[in-house]
């Protein structure tokens, strides 16, 4: 495993962005990755408990609770304040009737 600090995966994101990769195009590829590591480790009939801040790397997370199809998947959101994509995830999954926790015990 390899350690990523905040200052250079945030100069990498901006790298990515400056040739063209788009915002949504990142999140895509760090969903995806963080599912397959899902799939990796759960067994078939795991809970899972996906743990989202309000920014850009909590859409990451609820990206990926919107692909574990098949999994009973529960959401903890972390903070009030939540920026237009985190938002718009949130709403997909609540379509999707993915349940919502207010608290971990």
């Amino acid at each position: 495993m390899k350690i990523v600090y905040p200052e250079k995966l945030k100069e990498a994101e901006i790298t990515l962005m400056n040739r063209g990769v788009s915002e949504d195009e990142l999140i895509s590829r760090a969903s995806t990755f963080l599912k397959e590591k899902v799939f990796a480790l759960a067994k078939g009939n795991a809970k899972i408990l996906s743990v989202a801040g309000a920014g850009n790397n909590g859409c990451d997370v609820l990206e990926c609770a919107l692909m574990l199809d098949g999994y009973d998947v529960s959401v903890y959101l972390v903070g009030e304040k939540r920026n237009e994509g985190n938002g718009a995830r949130v709403k997909r999954l609540k379509d999707k009737s993915v349940k919502f926790v207010d608290g971990v015990t």
